[in-house]
């Protein structure tokens, strides 16, 4: 009978720990997941509104001054070369991240130009 609940011990505390260990994966899961953006969506929309874009892509950016890490979505685009005033860039630019900012709810992102 002593051997059976020793048995029973032991199996509850493997499953526990089993618990303990499925709990931390779902927790890092939900993190990844809370960083991922309908990327699909928005290119198709970037390419419907943006039409001068030849590029788009996204990255999330991991940086740490040793005291905080911090995680940045960044976007980077190229343009077309067809832009001829590099002010008509520099408001393509802007315009498209006011938009992002306002389509993904992002209060921090930053947009990198290719070219």
């Amino acid at each position: 009978m002593q051997e059976l609940r020793a048995r029973d011990s032991m199996d509850l505390l493997s499953q526990t720990q089993k618990i303990t260990f499925l709990e931390g994966k779902l927790k890092q899961l939900s993190k990844y997941e809370r960083n991922q953006i309908p990327f699909d969506d928005i290119a198709k929309e970037v390419k419907i509104n943006y039409t001068n874009l030849e590029q788009f892509s996204y990255a999330i950016e991991i940086k740490t001054n040793f005291n905080k890490t911090d995680t940045i979505p960044v976007f980077e685009v190229k343009w077309n070369t067809s832009l001829e005033s590099e002010n008509t860039i520099l408001n393509e630019k802007q315009k498209l991240e006011k938009w992002l900012k306002q389509r993904l709810s992002l209060d921090t992102m930053v947009v990198k130009r290719l070219n």
